[in-house]
């Protein structure tokens, strides 16, 4: 475990680096003088120095010359909230490694951080997983149960604190800092918000929230049977193709045809995702596209269709169609899309 020695006067920033250093695996200690940070950052008990340029009595440029005269290998990141590129350029010149301006984002400086340590510790990870679910760090993107996940920045940030620690609860104010940082209303519901968006993309059974404490991502999930899905296609091949591929992938399957339409919309509740085709013979696509909405549950229905146009595309996710899938399509994409709209609802 690195032991990491910051220096830093402010103590609103020196509290949040170190809460956000020591939720991802580090050691830290603070000061707020140079003196001190000169003393501990000789003692070599440290594998890393973060030093404010702005130390009162002797500032961090001296404190980094003086270090430099002994020790020409320990790691330091300097903080600035100068603006003036001599200043920065005076820091680099002067034995630092890198540098970053306040005020910054505590993912930016987590990933200084490690570059500048990654010389001393075991190569840093590029995929992180919990359970069935993972984080590419290069592509920026997340996969559950082999569907790939588009995450925002924000979101990508806060799932990455929380695959960094499967299994362990973390603070809102933990969550908080890391994401949106140490100037941010510490009293704002962001962190509950994207939590929220976090566990439509991924999955609502991934994350928990406990009561008092905050939220932890589970390090399995409970082995789904897979959803109940119901197929509404009056092309008995294709129809026979679909449920074949969603049975062999876990789910169970109910098709239907036209005919016995109203019997099984009496019980649609009983269903988690419906499979609807738009070209029913009777033209009533729609009608029975409302009529699944009418019964009061946001079922996510998948719009199958052999009209290929743009218009007929854009009426149907107009109309409220969760997605939309066009004839010829291939079953494992099919299989793909009905995974992770079941995962999301």
């Amino acid at each position: 475990m690195s032991r990491i020695l910051i220096a830093e006067d402010e103590a609103r920033i020196a509290s949040f680096l170190e809460k956000g250093l020591r939720a991802n695996g580090f050691t830290t200690v603070v000061v707020s003088d140079g003196s001190q940070a000169l003393q501990l950052a000789r003692s070599g008990d440290f594998d890393l120095l973060i030093l404010d340029l702005g130390l009162p009595g002797m500032d961090g440029f001296d404190v980094l010359s003086e270090l430099r005269r002994r020790d020409r290998n320990l790691p330091v990141v300097i903080l600035t909230a100068r603006d003036s590129v001599h200043d920065t350029v005076a820091g680099l010149e002067g034995g630092a490694d890198d540098y970053i301006a306040k005020p910054f984002r505590f993912e930016e400086l987590l990933a200084r951080v490690r570059v500048r340590l990654r010389g001393e510790r075991a190569p840093e990870e590029t995929v992180l997983a919990a359970g069935d679910a993972s984080l590419d760090l290069r592509t920026r993107l997340a996969t559950v149960r082999g569907s790939v996940v588009e995450l925002t920045a924000r979101e990508f940030a806060l799932a990455e604190i929380l695959f960094r620690h499967p299994g362990q609860v973390l603070s809102r104010e933990q969550l908080l800092s890391h994401v949106w940082g140490y100037d941010y209303d510490p009293g704002s519901n962001v962190v509950d918000v994207y939590i929220g968006y976090l566990r439509k993309k991924l999955g609502k059974e991934r994350i928990t929230g406990v009561r008092g404490m905050g939220y932890r991502l589970e390090r399995e999930t409970a082995t789904s049977s897979g959803g109940r899905v119901l197929v509404i296609e009056h092309e008995s091949p294709v129809s026979e193709l679909v449920e074949r591929a969603l049975r062999d992938d876990g789910h169970e399957v109910v098709s239907v045809r036209e005919g016995e339409l109203d019997l099984f919309l009496a019980t649609i509740e009983d269903f988690d995702l419906v499979i609807l085709d738009t070209g029913l013979a009777d033209g009533s696509a729609l009608d029975v596209f409302e009529a699944i909405r009418s019964e009061g549950r946001e079922l996510p229905v998948l719009a199958l269709t052999g009209n290929a146009e743009r218009a007929d595309r854009e009426r149907w996710l107009a109309a409220g169609a969760t997605d939309f899938v066009a004839k010829p399509f291939v079953l494992d994409e099919l299989c793909a899309l009905v995974r992770k709209h079941l995962s999301q609802a």
